[in-house]
C-alpha cells in the first residue's frame, strides 16, 4: 500500500479518535449533553462501538453512558414532578411499579451520582404523597436501609390514624423489616420515627420481629434450667 494511501488511513484514525475524545470532554458538563441530545450523536456513535481502534471504543461507550445518564435523569426528574403533584398521581405512579424502578436504578452499578440523587429527590416527593398502604408497602420492602427512611416517614404518618393498616403492615413483612432497620445505623437516625410506629403495636410482637430475639429467649431457658 502506497504511502498516500497509509496516510489516508491514519488522518481517518485520527479524526476518529479526536471526535469521540472531543465529544468525551463536552459531556463532563451537563448542560453539553442536553445540546448534544439533540444532535445526530447518537447515530454517528453506533459504528464506532465496534470500532477496530480500542480508544475510539472506549470513548465511544462512555459518551453513550454519559447520554443515557442525562436521560434517565431527566425522566426520573420529571416523574417525581408528576408525582408530587397529588395523592391519586403519586398513587398511579406507585401502581405501576415505577417507584420499584427507581429503586432498582438507585440501586444500579453504573448510576452517577446525580442520577442517585435525583432518584432520591423523586422518591421523598412521591412517596410523601401516598397514603395507601398497599402502593406504599412495595417500595418499602424493595429498599435499601437508605432509601427505606421515606416510607418510614409516611407509615408514621398514616399507621397511627388506620387501623386496619397494622394488620397488613405485620402479614405483609413490614414490621419485621422495620425492626431489622432500627439495628442500623440508618435506623438511628429514625428513632423518633420508628418508635412512633412501633407503639401501635403490643410489646410482644415487636421483641417476635427483633432481630437476636430468638437467642435472647434461648439464652433466657437455659438460665432457667441452671437455677
Amino acid at each position: 500500500m502506497s504511502k498516500a494511501i497509509n496516510q489516508i488511513f491514519d488522518d481517518y484514525n485520527k479524526s476518529r479518535i479526536q471526535f469521540t475524545q472531543n465529544i468525551s470532554d463536552l459531556c463532563l458538563k451537563s448542560h453539553n449533553i442536553e445540546i448534544l441530545i439533540n444532535t445526530d450523536i447518537i447515530i454517528l456513535l453506533r459504528p464506532l462501538l465496534l470500532d477496530k481502534v480500542p480508544i475510539v471504543q472506549q470513548n465511544a461507550t462512555f459518551i453513550l453512558g454519559k447520554l443515557a445518564n442525562y436521560i434517565k435523569s431527566a425522566s426520573v426528574w420529571t416523574i417525581g414532578n408528576i408525582g408530587k403533584h397529588s395523592t391519586d398521581h403519586a398513587k398511579k405512579i406507585a401502581d405501576e411499579n415505577i417507584l420499584i424502578i427507581l429503586v432498582n436504578l438507585y440501586n444500579a452499578n453504573d448510576s452517577s451520582d446525580d442520577l442517585k440523587k435525583k432518584i432520591k429527590i423523586s422518591l421523598k416527593a412521591i412517596i410523601q404523597k401516598i397514603t395507601d398502604f398497599e402502593a406504599l408497602q412495595p417500595v418499602f420492602l424493595k429498599s435499601t436501609f437508605k432509601l427505606a427512611k421515606y416510607s418510614i416517614f409516611q407509615f408514621s404518618k398514616i399507621l397511627p390514624n388506620n387501623p386496619s393498616y397494622k394488620k397488613m403492615f405485620i402479614k405483609s413483612g413490614c414490621l419485621k423489616y422495620l425492626q431489622e432497620i432500627k439495628h442500623s445505623e440508618e435506623g438511628k437516625k429514625l428513632d423518633l420515627e420508628i418508635k412512633s410506629i412501633n407503639k401501635i403495636f403490643p410489646e410482644d410482637i415487636i421483641n417476635y420481629y427483633t432481630p437476636g430475639y430468638s437467642d435472647t429467649l434461648i439464652k433466657r431457658i437455659d438460665e432457667v434450667e441452671k437455677n
